[in-house]
């Protein structure tokens, strides 16, 4: 309903002026609008200040409802208009970074595994990858521990035993950074567990005016699932003494069922 009312009166959504710039367009300078204007508030105030016949309240009244009306009068001669970047087809560029872990390999979309759904959209022929080709030149990459350009959703190796959204994010804008990049779309499933933090790659991003779009793959929910959610161990140990380790595991769908967890080194199973 807002939305609807704000477009009847401003002629656009408050999305439109969110992403835009007000500007002023009147082919007359800026200050001549506003000496006319401070020169006619003058005479306003004048005018009802020497009508002694009405009361003060209604003097302020009526001169305060004088000066609304010169107000929007002077703002619709200043030219008021709303500039909106837009994109000029095949003119900017766009990155898509397809997550490229192992997770990916979980075949739970009606049997097909996650990696294959990216693909299919994004292979040669696929829906996703002729739209946007259509409005931009598209820079595939795929990312998981580390970040690589590709040509083709065919090189996913989906092998990746970390996924790092943070330094994915911040590399895509180092090497689109001498291009005008229109956005960043990020296809995942998104078990991000790379450590790098999220926030200063958004924030240069959002500085930059550059969005991120992201197009989730894979259930959200599963019927069995098990979380390590924390881990807490002692920041310094002696050599050869033992070490007690708190953590918290979730599940659902093992009551009743025992697991084991691996603590690695290095790689290497250590308990």
């Amino acid at each position: 309903m807002f939305e609807t009312v704000f477009q009847f009166l401003f002629k656009y959504r408050p999305v439109v002026f969110d992403r835009g710039d007000l500007t002023f367009v009147a082919p007359w300078p800026f200050w001549i609008v506003g000496l006319l204007g401070l020169a006619a508030a003058l005479l306003a105030v004048a005018f009802y200040w020497r009508a002694r016949r009405l009361a003060t309240r209604d003097r302020l009244v009526l001169a305060g409802l004088r000066l609304g009306a010169l107000a929007a009068l002077l703002f619709s001669l200043a030219g008021p208009a709303l500039m909106i970047a837009t994109v000029v087809p095949q003119q900017n560029f766009l990155g898509v970074l397809i997550d490229d872990s192992r997770s990916m390999r979980i075949a739970d979309l009606d049997g097909r595994a996650r990696s294959d759904v990216a693909a299919a959209a994004l292979g040669e022929d696929g829906a996703l990858l002729t739209a946007l080709a259509a409005r931009f030149k598209v820079r595939l990459f795929r990312f998981s521990e580390t970040v690589e350009r590709i040509e083709g959703a065919e090189e996913l190796a989906v092998s990746g035993r970390r996924t790092d959204l943070g330094e994915a994010l911040a590399t895509v804008q180092r090497e689109l950074s001498a291009v005008p990049l229109a956005g960043i779309v990020v296809i995942s499933d998104g078990g991000d567990n790379g450590g790098t933090s999220l926030t200063e790659p958004l924030l240069q991003l959002q500085a930059a005016r550059v969005p991120v779009h992201v197009v989730g793959v894979g259930q959200e929910r599963f019927d069995r699932d098990i979380q390590l959610g924390r881990v807490e161990t002692p920041r310094r140990v002696l050599e050869g003494a033992s070490v007690a380790v708190e953590l918290t595991v979730s599940h659902s769908g093992f009551g009743g069922r025992t697991v084991q967890v691996h603590v690695e080194d290095a790689g290497r199973i250590v308990s």
